[in-house]
């Protein structure tokens, strides 16, 4: 038996660990987008903050892939999937076969277009261990760092550069920090602590126009900037599912075994829209203990 796994993050390592405890012989292949071996993703801004190094953030080091006898393909994006033929194709052009799949694709960032955002070179998302390096590259005591998002990505990459740059401006939508789960009274308080790291806030505004030194926001207030950090938020990476014709409403349909509209083709992670059992809808539920279980189901 030949199982491919699209993904080397939580849902494909897990997956992939499931596979080999119940089965000692098949041929294990994951192909990884990313040049690093698995990571803990929410441990990136303790890295840039200087906490931990890079090889603490890793939850998978080499003998878990030889004890378990995987045959891990970094850096290699799944550019296509041939459900007729069971053959995935892969950025490194070669094509690897598979008689079960496993798309574990998680999240990709949502980047809002914003006028004159190509002016400013020092554009970054927050989602990957990559992401981080390249911030801290860049980043001095001079720098003026401007974040668009107020959610968790957002402050947890201010709370990555405070005390590090000369200024950090974090601007949202809403009205308040965390809106999507906090009340104003509880932002209010929080707001006020994270201020005390000299961080500012700029709510109910957003980025209107991005210069090459400076942003202008919506209400016509000019800030300092060069370095643009787009936290606003992710969404499921459904790309290789929809090259194979796959059911795909926000993230890749699943039913409860997660198998997805096409035989042998099964999704987990981020990247799915499952069955929430307290709403008995089907909802994205992007959290790390989902996707490890949905991996080994």
């Amino acid at each position: 038996m030949e199982y491919l796994i699209i993904g080397n993050s939580v849902a494909g390592t897990s997956c992939a660990q499931k596979i080999r405890f119940n089965d000692k012989k098949g041929q294990i292949t994951i192909l990884s987008e990313e040049s690093f071996p698995a990571y803990g993703r929410p441990l990136i801004s303790y890295y840039l903050a200087g906490k931990v190094d890079s090889n603490l953030i890793q939850y998978r080091n080499d003998d878990f892939y030889r004890e378990n006898k995987i045959n891990v393909v970094l850096n290699c994006k799944a550019l296509n999937i041939d459900s007729k033929n069971k053959k995935v194709k892969g950025s490194n052009g070669k094509e690897y076969s598979y008689d079960k799949l496993l798309i574990a694709t998680g999240s990709v960032p949502f980047v809002p277009p914003v006028k004159g955002i190509e002016n400013q070179k020092n554009t970054f998302t927050f989602l990957k261990l990559e992401d981080a390096k390249k911030i801290e590259k860049i980043i001095t005591d001079k720098s003026n760092v401007i974040i668009v998002g107020a959610g968790l990505i957002g402050l947890k990459a201010a709370e990555a550069l405070a005390g590090k740059v000369a200024s950090i401006s974090v601007v949202d939508l809403a009205d308040r920090l965390m809106a999507s789960v906090l009340d104003s009274q509880t932002a209010l308080r929080i707001q006020k602590y994270i201020e005390k790291r000299d961080v500012k806030f700029y709510l109910s505004n957003t980025v209107a126009e991005v210069g090459k030194d400076s942003v202008v926001l919506k209400n016509g207030e000019k800030l300092p900037c060069d370095i643009l950090i787009m936290a606003v938020g992710v969404k499921p990476n459904t790309e290789a599912a929809l090259t194979a014709g796959i059911k795909v409403n926000r993230g890749i349909v699943v039913n409860e075994y997660m198998e997805t509209s096409v035989k042998n083709i099964y999704a987990a992670g981020d990247c799915v829209e499952s069955l929430d059992i307290l709403s008995n809808q089907n909802k994205v539920l992007a959290l790390w203990p989902n996707a490890y279980m949905q991996g080994e189901t």
